[in-house]
């Protein structure tokens, strides 16, 4: 996955973004799959320091994209409270 070449200052969508997205209705189902290993950023879409962290966190899941067993996933904290 490759970020598009913009100013992260916004709060950007990516339709492709392979980040898997929690939600209060499939937290459980995910984080507590026993069959998988599962990396959750809590963020807040305001935050500078999330947004800063978009590409690294796109880097990381392109390095497990190849482990079915590895899932990088993010909660909005802000919007799921």
């Amino acid at each position: 996955f490759e970020l598009p070449e913009e100013d992260l200052s916004d709060d950007v969508h990516y339709p492709d973004d392979p980040v898997r997205k929690l939600t209060p209705h499939n937290f459980d189902e995910v984080v507590y799959d026993a069959e998988r290993d599962v990396l959750v950023k809590f963020f807040a879409p305001w935050c500078g320091h999330c947004k800063a962290m978009k590409t690294a966190y796109m880097d990381l899941w392109d390095r497990f994209e190849d482990r079915p067993s590895v899932v990088i996933a993010e909660y909005d904290a802000s919007a799921n409270r």
